[in-house]
């Protein structure tokens, strides 16, 4: 079997996947539409989850890892100040 039948077969099952990565995106994007605190909620759960990750890096001594864990949090939280502020307004940010 040639590359060429490899990439081929690649290539059909990612155009098979596109139409259900497009909708279960617009899925996403509608469903946090009809709750405004939904956005706010998930990125501070992906920020404790960052956050969370670190602390178990550094007890495990991988302080690289760890600080990427931490420059990921600090993405999330730059990213969505906004939405986190509005979902958890007396945390301290």
């Amino acid at each position: 079997m040639g590359s060429s039948d490899r990439s081929s077969r690649c290539h059909s099952l990612h155009m098979r996947k596109l139409p259900i990565l497009v909708l279960l995106i617009a899925a996403t994007f509608v469903s946090s539409q009809s709750d405004e605190l939904k956005p706010g909620q998930y990125s501070f759960k992906k920020y404790q989850h960052h956050v969370n990750n670190d602390y178990k890096l550094i007890e495990l001594e991988d302080i690289e890892m760890g600080c990427s864990e931490l420059r990921m949090a600090s993405t999330v939280l730059k990213a969505n100040l906004n939405l986190l502020k509005q979902y958890k307004p007396d945390f301290d940010f």
